[in-house]
């Protein structure tokens, strides 16, 4: 006899309930362009 047959009629007592858990929904975090600072020469005009 197989290991999962089951007589007509004959109902488990304890029904097994498979919880399925609810999506995460993961939103990444916002990518910031940044603009490397580099030092530039700022010309005054001479008066």
């Amino acid at each position: 006899m197989p290991f999962n047959f089951m007589l007509e009629g004959c109902q488990p007592d304890v029904q097994h309930v498979v919880t399925v858990p609810p999506p995460i929904i993961t939103v990444p975090p916002p990518v910031v362009h940044t603009v490397p600072f580099g030092n530039e020469q700022i010309y005054h005009a001479e008066p």
